[in-house]
């Protein structure tokens, strides 16, 4: 439960903080978990855990849980993908923030291009 708290919370924060960044009235946060291969049990558990926060939201605060949308890539459990997978929501989603992922190798393959976005990336277990 205090997990599930502060993620909505970060989630409530993020989109109040980018609000006046924002083009359209809607918050797009990109998803970059394994839904597939070696770490897709972490990687479900994890958009789970996302999903779970945003349903939170839209009890405590419905209009703001209503301009959130979730843009979902599966990296495959492999770098190479992770890398392509937030390139896509980056460069043809355009998401605003990006979730992902559990696997430290898999992460330090997407902060290049999440750093040249200037996006935050919000990893939920990985220690680099």
């Amino acid at each position: 439960m205090f997990a599930k708290r502060n993620l909505a919370s970060l989630i409530a924060a993020l989109a109040v903080s980018a609000a006046p960044a924002l083009a359209g009235d809607t918050l797009k946060v990109g998803s970059v978990f394994p839904m597939s291969g070696q770490q897709s049990t972490y990687g479900e558990e994890s958009l789970n855990g996302l999903e779970l926060a945003l349903s939170d939201l839209k009890g405590t605060d419905p209009a703001l849980a209503a301009k959130i949308t979730v843009v979902k890539e599966d990296e495959k459990s492999n770098p190479i993908d992770a890398a392509t997978a937030v390139k896509k929501i980056l460069n043809v989603d355009k998401v605003d923030v990006v979730f992902g992922s559990v696997a430290s190798s898999n992460t330090l393959s997407m902060t290049a291009a999440v750093l040249e976005a200037g996006k935050p990336l919000v990893t939920p277990a990985s220690d680099r």
